[in-house]
């Protein structure tokens, strides 16, 4: 083989035996690592992305279990359990449902107007749905505009938004 200039203008490397002759090795994979070394023996596996401990924790929040979680992870929760179609988004129901859980007694179109007014204030597309960011914000707010909760009053939530089981 030619280590030249091939005839596509790219140069040439020739024969695999060539460039192996160039690297300074042989076809006996010399100087290559041993594949023992890059499987344990022991049982273990090498990291390759995610813990078993992280794929636990993520199996528990599907399943909302009842606990003393971080105030990101209650809003989150109340999220989750608001949004019924699970779009990611709380359309104009389940944002309701979250209002009338929260004292909110208006009728249908009360509610359709105040829900508006949120998702204009927190720049959102009442026909689109208000995201966990926005839904976050707006929990989080202690202004006129918004709808600050406490923690307790979230783990709270998170209880009657469950849906019960029949026993």
């Amino acid at each position: 083989g030619n280590l030249g200039e091939g005839q596509d203008g790219f140069e040439d490397l020739g024969s695999m035996e060539d460039l192996m002759k160039m690297m300074g090795q042989s076809q006996t994979n010399q100087g290559a690592m041993p594949s023992s070394t890059l499987m344990p023996q022991d049982g273990f596996s090498l990291p390759t992305g995610g813990s078993k401990k992280q794929k636990k924790v993520n199996k528990q929040k599907k399943k909302h279990v009842k606990k003393q979680g971080t105030r990101q992870e209650l809003i989150k929760q109340v999220f989750d359990l608001c949004d019924a179609d699970q779009d990611i988004l709380l359309n104009q129901q389940e944002m309701e449902r979250f209002a009338k859980e929260n004292g909110f007694d208006g009728d249908e179109d009360t509610w359709a107007t105040e829900y508006k007014t949120v998702c204009a204030e927190y720049g959102k597309d009442p026909d689109h749905g208000m995201d966990v960011m926005s839904f976050t914000k707006f929990v989080e707010d202690k202004s006129e505009k918004g709808f600050y909760l406490e923690n307790e009053e979230l783990r709270e939530l998170v209880k009657v938004l469950i849906p019960q089981q029949p026993a």
